[in-house]
Formats: structure tokens, C-alpha cells, sequence
């Protein structure tokens, strides 16, 4: 609880980018954006893995092309084409397949959720770090 007070302060008494940039990486957090996609991801992974609802696994379907393709071992899901407009933005049916197939082949293809976990946010805390040192 101490803890947890101190870092809020710390967090509170500066405004700088910097400081929050340089704590982040301190305190290994997720900027919010990274860290929505992270769940997003989890949700995906656990869904195509059978460790989330079926309802979850039903709305994920793999990406299998009419011919023989490099990307046919990419471990891709189907993108569904999205309304702009629909009302509360894109779902996991939406977001799921897109972010999945941006992945790099060895985080999709973890062994076992914990393994998953790690090399998924290694890689995003990668993404979202390497961008705010330019």
C-alpha cells in the first residue's frame, strides 16, 4: 500500500513526458493504448487455445487461402470488414484478427498462456518504448 501511494505521488508531482515515459519503463507499465491491445490479444489467444468461452472462439475463424501460400503458415485469423460507425467502436470480432495478424510468428505460436504472456508484453513494451525514443 506504501508502495503504491509513493508511485502515485511521484507520479502526480511531475507532468513531464519524460518522467512518465522514464517510469514507465522503471516500473515496466503498458502506455493505456498498448495495454487495451494486450488484453485484446490475451482474449484472442486464450479464445484460438480453448481456455475462453466458446462464444469467444466462434466469432475467431483462421485465415485459410484458396491456394498454396506463404501465409498459409502465418497462423492468420479472418479480418471482418467494420462499419466506422458503429456505435462503441470495434469489437474483439473486429480488433482480435487484426492485431493477431500483426504478430510475430513466435509470440502466436507460445506453448502455454504464461509463455504467451511474456513474449506478448515484452514485445508491445518494445513497440510502445522504441517509439518515444525518437
Amino acid at each position: 500500500m506504501l508502495q503504491s501511494s509513493v508511485i502515485t505521488t511521484s507520479l502526480t508531482a511531475s507532468c513531464s513526458f519524460t518522467f512518465i515515459v522514464d517510469s514507465g519503463v522503471k516500473y515496466h507499465w503498458l502506455p493505456v493504448h498498448f495495454r487495451i491491445n494486450f488484453k485484446i490479444l490475451m482474449f484472442t489467444y486464450k479464445a484460438l487455445n480453448g481456455l475462453a468461452s466458446s462464444y469467444l472462439a466462434n466469432v475467431l475463424r483462421p485465415y485459410t487461402p484458396l491456394q498454396s501460400l506463404r501465409s498459409a503458415v502465418q497462423f492468420l485469423l479472418v479480418t471482418p470488414k467494420i462499419q466506422a460507425e458503429a456505435q462503441g467502436g470495434p469489437s474483439l470480432c473486429g480488433c482480435g484478427p487484426q492485431l493477431w495478424n500483426e504478430l510475430p510468428l513466435h509470440i502466436k505460436l507460445a506453448p502455454t498462456l504464461p509463455v504467451f504472456k511474456s513474449c506478448l508484453k515484452t514485445h508491445l513494451f518494445s513497440m510502445a518504448f522504441s517509439q518515444t525514443k525518437h
